[in-house]
């Protein structure tokens, strides 16, 4: 007599991204698109998304400077961007990443929409429908120095805008298959 093949129930990979986000943090399908859906709602009453996005890096920038010579504005930086008991994380998501920003929000002077500017210019494509976010594209924004107008300045205003493009693009895609 045979023996039935056992069941085999795939785990979860310990290296996947997804599990890192931690659990209280992670997203439900129906917040992802309620996420989505907000993105795309903002995204319809930008006109030129560079313009924002210079705005926003010119914020930082200026944040930046209260630390002093570019060591101290590093160290300032590193800072601002530690964890902290209420957002201590291994990997962000949207949610995290929301919620460290709104702690820097005042200090900085962005709004709501400039913060979703940063945030989906930082999503991870690979993770989108688990909008996990990639910490070299957040850090960008903290990172980069620019003193006028550099060949690195505009690398960094095309990238972002190309990036807001394609995720605003990708999430009214996902939308339409979810609905």
């Amino acid at each position: 007599m045979k023996k039935k093949p056992k069941q085999v129930i795939p785990k979860v990979q310990e290296n996947d991204l997804c599990c890192l986000v931690n659990q209280k943090d992670r997203l439900s399908s129906q917040e992802i698109i309620a996420y989505l859906k907000q993105l795309v709602q903002y995204a319809d009453k930008i006109k030129d998304p560079v313009d924002d996005i210079q705005r926003i890096f010119n914020k930082i920038l200026k944040w930046k400077q209260q630390f002093g010579d570019l060591d101290m504005q590093e160290k300032g930086v590193s800072r601002a961007l530690r964890n902290s008991k209420k957002t201590a994380v291994k990997i962000h998501n949207v949610k995290t990443l929301t919620a460290k920003l709104h702690e820097l929000q005042g200090e900085i002077g962005l709004d709501d929409g400039e913060l979703m500017l940063i945030i989906y210019t930082s999503v991870d494509h690979d993770y989108l429908t688990n909008l996990i976010v990639q910490a070299g594209e957040f850090l960008k924004w903290f990172n980069l120095n620019f003193e006028g107008e550099s060949r690195e300045e505009v690398d960094f205003l095309n990238s972002k805008h190309d990036i807001w493009e394609a995720t605003v693009h990708l999430s009214s895609e996902i939308i339409k298959k979810y609905e």
